[in-house]
């Protein structure tokens, strides 16, 4: 098959979604806001260490109410928010080095189970050196 072939020789990276921010799980509402004013597509949820998983920028706007926290106390005037799975369209993500081949990310994918995985540079770990986020579906479109 002309697309497997495809699959095998093409890199991640010319594949991968760029338009994306980290953004760890918790923090000031005021980087949530000025995030999402961003207009990006993605959003990398991190746990400090790695991101964990991916959430439509969309999605966070349509269920802020959701996603944000009131200040926790009265003498914390900084609002807060909490992101948590499961606030709008989350995926569980993995990481995918940016050598590799879409063939090898849609198995890396299917192994662990998950629809999208974020493309980072072969030397680089924990939050740098990312090049954007490879979906499933995108990789079923590049198929066809």
């Amino acid at each position: 098959h002309r697309a497997d072939r495809t699959l095998e020789s093409a890199s991640v990276t010319a594949l991968a979604d760029p338009s994306f921010a980290l953004l760890a799980e918790r923090g000031r509402q005021a980087v949530l806001e000025s995030t999402l004013a961003k207009k990006l597509r993605w959003l990398l949820v991190h746990d400090g260490e790695m991101p964990v998983y991916a959430v439509t920028t969309e999605q966070v706007s349509a269920s802020s109410t959701d996603a944000v926290t009131e200040p926790e106390t009265a003498q914390d005037d900084m609002a807060r928010y909490q992101l948590q799975p499961g606030s709008g369209e989350t995926v569980r993500i993995v990481r995918v080095p940016a050598t590799a081949t879409l063939r090898e990310a849609n198995q890396t994918m299917r192994e662990a189970g998950v629809k999208a995985a974020y493309v980072q540079a072969d030397q680089a770990r924990g939050l740098d050196g990312i090049y954007g986020l490879i979906t499933a579906e995108s990789l079923a479109s590049f198929r066809r």
